[in-house]
């Protein structure tokens, strides 16, 4: 790294509102950048192995933050990286995107493997398309949801799947790829034989269509032979819906339905945990642990107070570490990041 590179600094940090049934109270930061980037617009953030903290900013940078408050590292990005995810061995790659001054997708795209310590291991070019989300699989591949599901090394990008889907995730359980189109969501057995072409049977299918409402495929969290899903509901229907739902065969869909939980309010993202459970970030500013029943096990308040009011910060850019100990998620109106370890 160059000298400006070397620099470390105190990323500032405050305590937040907590409320917990554990049997300790989770240590929980927000980590604003008035410091590190005055003038930066925070992107998507993502967790390593070890609980660091990597952020994206639109001058196509990235920021490393440790367990300590320090930043340890930045890199250079070819572009803004508006996806980041980390990979086995805490390198984060990064889906870099330009933009032109109407924000319109541009056809010159990357993705950037960064490793711990800022050094770029490699850049891998990708072809003009739209991408709606980004997941590792285990071989330390980003997959790509798009008109296809792709994935990129350092060798190149190739076409896993001919699928379109609006979502993918990886099961943090049994390592298996999931999918959503939106109306479908289904759990690919083995992404290997489904590529040669072995996969003759019809993959499991959770079907989101219901008659009281729609589930928000792009807010699921799979994990084992199930997944957590929300209900798009309208204000006069009551109480955000959680869905736990297993998967089955085109036949038995009536059938996929295992739980209905009222919730606190709607899920803009959530992620599955070694546990069963998993963790979500809410539109009114929590972020909030679950158990494998729904019920919430540890709760942060992200909305900061101004006088008697509480203002409301929605979190986005969810991230979980591999042991589901820690999670982070920005608040994009506060300019800062939430990280709560249990």
């Amino acid at each position: 790294m160059g000298e400006w590179a070397r620099e470390y600094y105190v990323v500032h940090c405050e305590p937040v509102s907590t409320s917990s049934e554990n049997d300790g109270p989770p240590r929980v930061e927000r980590i604003t950048f008035e410091r590190i980037a005055p003038k930066s617009v925070a992107v998507a953030a993502a967790l390593d192995s070890t609980g660091a903290l990597w952020v994206s900013f639109a001058q196509a940078w990235m920021s490393k933050i440790e367990r300590d408050g320090l930043e340890s590292a930045r890199a250079l990005t070819p572009r803004t990286a508006g996806m980041i995810a980390c990979d086995t061995r805490d390198n984060v790659l990064a889906l870099c995107t330009a933009r032109d001054a109407w924000e319109r997708r541009s056809n010159d795209s990357s993705v950037a493997c960064v490793a711990p310590n800022g050094v770029t291991r490699w850049e891998t070019r990708v072809p003009a398309t739209v991408i709606y989300g980004v997941a590792v699989d285990p071989l330390d591949r980003l997959l790509m949801a798009s008109t296809s599901v792709l994935a990129v090394t350092e060798a190149g990008v190739t076409t896993e799947l001919p699928n379109w889907c609006r979502q993918l995730c990886v099961d943090p359980i049994t390592k298996r790829v999931w999918l959503s189109n939106g109306a479908v969501v289904w759990r690919v057995e083995d992404l290997a034989m489904a590529i040669r072409g072995g996969m003759r049977s019809p993959a499991p299918l959770v079907y989101l269509v219901d008659s009281r409402a729609r589930a928000r495929a792009n807010v699921m969290a799979p994990c084992d032979d199930s997944v957590w899903m929300t209900l798009g509901r309208a204000p006069s229907d009551g109480p955000a819906i959680l869905r736990r739902a297993a998967t089955t065969r085109p036949s038995d869909a009536p059938k996929t339905v295992m739980a209905d939980v009222p919730f606190l309010s709607p899920a803009t993202a959530m992620v599955a945990t070694v546990d069963g459970g998993f963790w979500a970030a809410l539109e009114n500013g929590d972020l909030v642990k679950c158990d494998t029943a729904g019920r919430v096990t540890s709760r942060v308040s992200a909305a900061e107070q101004s006088g008697a009011v509480s203002v409301v910060a929605p979190l986005q850019s969810l991230s979980v570490t591999p042991d589901g100990r820690t999670a982070a998620a920005l608040s994009f109106a506060e300019r800062a990041v939430i990280r709560v370890t249990i």
